[in-house]
């Protein structure tokens, strides 16, 4: 029972300490340096937020892009490649593997 009551108690004073902590941050972020603080804040958070978050999923992006594109036009150039090897067409039978090669 004794818990119980300091457990209340230490409930309510928590509480309380929470009420008066965020008093003094809502008075402190509406003053003009604390204003530049939470603008630190915001910008570190969002640098963060870029650098762990947007940025890899971006290149991830690009990289599957970019991969598919090369799936692409390499079917495109193996098609060519075959057909200029039915047709016994030397000329773009070269060009296609320089194409390949570059």
């Amino acid at each position: 029972m004794k818990s119980n009551r300091f457990y209340n108690i230490l409930i309510k004073f928590i509480s309380i300490f929470e009420n008066i902590l965020l008093a003094i941050i809502k008075a402190y972020l509406n003053t003009l340096v604390g204003q530049g603080f939470y603008l630190k804040v915001v910008n570190y958070a969002v640098d963060k937020l870029w650098d762990e978050v947007v940025n890899p999923f971006m290149k991830i992006a690009a990289v599957r892009a970019g991969y598919s594109y090369d799936v692409k036009q390499g079917k495109i150039l193996i098609e060519k490649l075959k057909l200029a090897e039915d047709a016994n067409d030397q000329a773009t039978y070269d060009t296609t593997i320089d194409d390949i090669l570059s």
